[in-house]
């Protein structure tokens, strides 16, 4: 008996020590001739480790420490990776004395990252940063993360109760000349269980090619690379799998990026995808204003290309303001294919809702969002839902990812 309540024993602190969260210990700075810094750690067990400067107690900013190399903003194994961090001070910080700041270095758990994901798919590398800011090579102002680069925001949705579809502010905004509501549009309680990351750009044209993509997009001007890629249909972009048959049963193109990348991305759930458009607002449009005009209404075009402000063609991701939580063309541009397949809605309470049976839904999937050749403001709305079997001129997606990186 003594001998069976030492082994339970054992095993219980096993798995203490396994849950504990990780922690770094004994950082050591150093300065080779003034030209970079050194920083050297001990980490308890697999994390993502980020860094922060500070000078008097306050952080220099992110944006003032992003050369950063080694074994920093990304997923950090001990028994694998030199702990090593080299910071270019001269090109991030200039003239100031190492002496005068501080280095704190954080762990975070693999079930619990830093608000942004960011993959290269040139290097193949995967990294996680604590805000826009400390992006490197000039942030969300460089093309690079429209082309090379696809980052990610985590968006905090778990266990979040909230309303999706059209609100009573919408209501009171309703022209009566014009059709500004469709018929399948039902507000109803939603609960999702899990934070997940979605993508803060449209999947652009380069992007898509990156990912293994090789349908061939109508607009082929100059600057198409940073275009949302478009002409896209359902099956394209995941196969003839819905959101009720599973996550990991996706096929077309993002099965196809999944085994590049590594990393389990889909497209959103439409209550993923409305849940990040929103980002807790409750008006018509998420820049917090309603619209008063079914079409070419000038609160819709501040945020987005529709069918009156466009031109008929797709525009360069990120334009237009974003939302709150730093996503862009939620409204206009493509409109973004979900996972759902496309039909009638309850107004019943729901968890994770995966849309509807097929055989109630027939083949079409939901598309949100509206388009730049297709969509009135009246159709860009937060709460908009249509669906559709075949291809559109503007018909895109935009990539959501676990927060665990694997489902």
């Amino acid at each position: 008996m003594k001998k069976q309540l030492l082994i339970l024993f054992g095993a219980i602190g096993a798995f203490c020590v396994f849950a504990a969260p990780p922690i770094v210990s004994d950082v050591e700075v150093g300065n080779v001739h003034g030209k970079a810094v050194y920083i050297t750690y001990e980490l308890s067990g697999r994390a993502i480790v980020t860094l922060d400067v500070s000078t008097n107690g306050v952080s220099i900013g992110e944006e003032n420490f992003t050369r950063l190399s080694g074994a920093v903003n990304r997923i950090v194994d001990p028994e694998t990776d030199t702990l090593k961090i080299k910071w270019d001070q001269r090109r991030d910080w200039p003239g100031v004395p190492v002496e005068n700041v501080k280095f704190t270095l954080r762990a975070w758990s693999t079930n619990s990252p830093p608000d942004y994901l960011v993959y290269d798919f040139v290097n193949c590398r995967t990294n996680f940063y604590v805000s826009a800011a400390a992006l490197p090579d000039g942030g969300l102002t460089n093309d690079v993360y429209k082309t090379d680069r696809i980052v990610l925001r985590k968006i905090p949705a778990k266990n979040v109760e909230w309303v999706m579809g059209p609100s009573a502010s919408e209501e009171t905004s309703r022209d009566p000349e014009a059709n500004i509501y469709s018929a399948s549009e039902v507000s109803r309680p939603v609960t999702l269980t899990e934070d997940f990351y979605i993508g803060i750009f449209e999947m652009t044209q380069a992007q898509y090619r990156h990912g293994g993509g090789t349908t061939t997009s109508k607009y082929v001007g100059d600057d198409a690379d940073v275009h949302p890629v478009e002409g896209m249909q359902a099956y394209i972009v995941q196969g003839t799998r819905s959101l009720a048959d599973g996550r990991k049963s996706s096929g077309g193109f993002v099965k196809t990026i999944r085994t590049k990348t590594g990393i389990d991305f889909d497209v959103p759930s439409e209550a993923q995808w409305e849940f990040a458009c929103r980002a807790g607002t409750r008006t018509s449009i998420n820049s917090g204003f309603d619209i008063v005009k079914a079409s070419g209404d000038e609160n819709m075009d501040a945020v987005a290309w529709t069918v009156h402000n466009s031109g008929l063609i797709t525009h360069p991701v990120g334009m237009k303001p974003a939302n709150k939580w730093e996503l862009y063309d939620m409204h206009g541009n493509v409109s973004e294919f979900c996972a759902d397949w496309f039909g009638p809605l309850t107004a019943d309470a729901v968890t994770d809702p995966v849309g509807c049976d097929q055989t109630t839904a027939g083949s079409k999937r939901v598309l949100r969002g509206g388009g730049c050749q297709h969509s009135e403001s009246c159709k860009c709305r937060s709460a908009y839902r249509t669906g559709t079997l075949s291809a559109g001129g503007d018909y895109g997606f935009r990539l959501i990812a676990p927060v665990t990186l694997k489902w």
